[in-house]
């Protein structure tokens, strides 16, 4: 009779190999998405947003695009460069920045 332990120990092993095939896998299909440009409806599920709302930011031109004929497209980088621009700094964050701008311009 085999060792319980060791057919634990073996399922885990197979689990952990999947695992890593999966992240492996992943991380290759997100790389290769993110140069492939997404149409308004694909960013709306992306961002939860609805795609008039896309191309209300389209129309103010608040949000980065690129405008093929009558199709428009949108780069993933590039909307993830567009959000971490616009995040809001943190109550720490801004405390910092004032007292950075303080030393440097002191009254």
């Amino acid at each position: 009779m085999e060792n319980p332990f060791e057919i634990i120990n073996q399922r885990l092993e197979r689990i952990e190999q999947l695992l890593d095939k999966l992240i492996s896998q992943n991380i290759n299909d997100s790389k290769s998405n993110d140069n492939k440009p997404m149409t308004a409806k694909e960013l709306g599920i992306y961002l939860n947003l609805s795609v008039y709302t896309i191309y209300g930011l389209v129309h103010k031109r608040s949000i980065p695009f690129i405008k093929k004929g009558k199709r428009l497209y949108f780069q993933k980088r590039v909307i993830d460069e567009w959000l971490e621009y616009s995040r809001q700094l943190t109550r720490e964050e801004l405390e910092v920045k004032a007292d950075e701008y303080l030393l440097r311009n002191p009254l």
